[in-house]
């Protein structure tokens, strides 16, 4: 009987974590966004060279850091977070620092 139950809850469990489809809901545009991204290709570009200076040079550490500008560029013209945004900016850090004064 137990093991009937524990099977049940498994089951249940599992229907109810994968039913859920977590990609589909995307953040909407807000008309006080900016549809321009201040991501710099080039600088991150600079910063991943000098995190991997200690790697041996390579073909795949080029591909890699090619894949990732590529991605970190569509992530931030994506329109899942926003960037440009100075009044959201703002705002988190007023509540950061206000959960930072509660803490203390």
């Amino acid at each position: 009987m137990k093991l009937r139950i524990a099977f049940y809850i498994l089951l249940l469990g599992s229907l109810s974590a994968f039913s859920q489809k977590f990609s589909s809901h995307q953040v909407a545009l807000t008309p006080t966004a900016y549809p321009e991204t201040n991501f710099d290709k080039v600088a991150y570009a600079n910063k991943l060279h000098e995190k991997f200076a200690k790697e041996s040079k390579s073909d795949d550490l080029e591909d890699y850091i090619k894949q990732d500008i590529l991605y970190k560029e569509y992530f931030f013209s994506s329109n899942q977070i926003y960037s440009n945004w100075p009044e959201a900016g703002n705002y988190v850090k007023k509540v950061y620092q206000a959960n930072l004064i509660q803490t203390k």
